[in-house]
């Protein structure tokens, strides 16, 4: 899609002559927002992080806002890439044998050992049954560069699952975790509020919380390791399907210029909190 070119700037001498002013939600303070706001002036919330991790809007703001920018899919626009169907030859992967060369069952690259999600205690409790090795600050194991390309590819090349956690288990929440991934050629298993059938290539991932315990996930997740032919159908998609990476800025840019109508969010908190939906892992029984 061709779209028209759109300034994007951080310089605030520039607010009063902008169509648009995005306020990300983390850094907002009451204490310096915009002297005025121009008529007709669009204003746009945007977020990445989950409410758990999240300040409140001032209540000067709560009933300002025309557009959100946010992984939520009820948000005006979403921040996640997109997944779109391989239609021409040249654009599908080529057959591959992604079982080949593997030789250990579980990776976790992490920094943060605290979480409302509780996905450490889940962690905890997956390694008294499966191989889990844990690289970042909470694990005893590094990768260098830290979180580069060259690490996640380093480790694609001897790991069939990665443990796509996140901190939080709310609604729609998902983070590039995820799309790391599989764009990596690992196989996710994820824990959060997200509906992967809207946002996933179609079986590409492993839910840990549709299995009744932890202990039959690790199972699974054996089976599936032993069984070339069942771990490679995990990635069937990369033959029908490609995830595009597309920033935020151009759709917004496109919006812009195609004169979408602004909203107006009476209460930009009780739409960001109230329809959050947060809950937190915790031991069911083992068998």
């Amino acid at each position: 899609i061709s779209i028209p070119p759109c300034v994007v700037t951080s310089n605030r001498s520039l607010l009063n002559e902008s169509d648009l002013v995005i306020f990300h939600m983390r850094d907002i303070r009451a204490d310096d927002l915009p002297a005025e706001r121009p008529p007709g002036q669009r204003w746009a919330l945007l977020d990445y992080e989950a409410p758990p991790h999240t300040p409140r809007v001032p209540d000067v703001l709560k009933a300002t806002f025309n557009w959100t920018i946010t992984y939520r899919q009820d948000s005006d626009v979403n921040v996640l890439p997109q997944l779109r169907r391989a239609d021409a030859p040249d654009q599908m992967a080529k057959p591959f044998n992604w079982w080949t060369d593997k030789t250990r069952h579980v990776l976790w690259l992490v920094s943060n050992c605290k979480t409302p999600s509780n996905r450490e205690g889940f962690v905890q409790e997956l390694r008294k049954f499966i191989q889990v090795d844990v690289v970042g600050q909470c694990g005893h194991l590094s990768c260098l560069p830290k979180m580069s390309a060259d690490c996640y590819h380093n480790a694609s090349k001897i790991y069939f699952f990665y443990l796509a956690l996140e901190n939080s288990i709310c609604t729609d929440y998902i983070t590039e975790k995820f799309y790391n991934a599989l764009t990596w050629g690992m196989v996710p298993i994820v824990m959060s509020g997200a509906n992967y059938t809207s946002v996933a290539p179609p079986g590409s991932y492993i839910d840990a919380l549709s299995f009744q315990n932890v202990r039959h996930l690790a199972d699974h997740l054996k089976q599936i390791a032993k069984d070339p032919l069942l771990y490679n159908s995990y990635h069937a998609w990369r033959q029908r399907y490609k995830i595009v990476w597309r920033p935020f800025q151009c759709n917004l840019c496109q919006m812009l210029h195609e004169q979408s109508p602004p909203r107006m969010y009476e209460d930009i908190n009780a739409w960001w909190f109230m329809k959050a939906s947060c809950k937190r892992w915790m031991k069911t029984s083992q068998h």
